[in-house]
This record gives C-alpha cells, structure tokens and sequence, in this order.
C-alpha cells in the first residue's frame, strides 16, 4: 500500500511545522485602522508587521540572551523542517520511480 505525505503527516502526533503558534487579534475600529495604514506604508503584509512588532516586543521584553535563545530554538526547528521536506520529496520521487518500474514489468 502506498501512504501519500498528507497521510503520514496526518497520521503524526507532532511534526515541527505543527508547532507554530496561530494567533487571531480583534481591534477596535479606530486603532485597528491606524494599525493598517501603517501596514500599508511599511508595504508588507500585515502577518509580517505583525510578527516584527511582537518579536521586537518580545525581544524588550525578555531579555536579549533569552530571546536569543528562542531564536535559535526556532532556527534548528526550521533546519530540521527543511530537512523532513527534502526527504520527503527524495522519498516520493523513489516511490514515484518503483511504481512506474512495476507497471513497466
């Protein structure tokens, strides 16, 4: 039986991407449109100046070795998500091979 990546991923408690944190904000109207006129001056999405606020944020707040600590958690995370990916297409790509070889056969 041949498993597609959405099944493995599926099938899996806890994969790195899964771990990332989802956050829904609401504004009040008036401070909410400020938040994106700025948005739109800064000419980024609004995830992204979202993210850059709340990581400077963060960073004042905690401490820089702290969040220096984060940072690198965060990076190894993304190194080993990059890596499953590579794998997991060198992987499709063999399985893609064996199915066409049998069907050759």
């Amino acid at each position: 039986m041949v498993t597609t990546y959405l099944d493995q991923m599926e099938n899996k408690t806890d994969y790195p991407g899964k771990k990332r944190i989802h956050l829904n904000i609401l504004l009040e109207p008036y401070r909410g449109q400020l938040l994106l006129d700025h948005v739109e001056k800064e000419g980024k999405k609004r995830s992204d100046v979202l993210r850059d606020i709340i990581y400077d944020f963060l960073r004042h707040k905690v401490g820089a070795e702290r969040y220096a600590e984060a940072v690198q958690q965060d990076s190894l995370e993304w190194q080993q998500v990059t890596k499953n990916r590579v794998s997991g297409r060198q992987t499709s790509r063999e399985m893609k091979q064996l199915q066409t070889a049998k069907q050759i056969d």
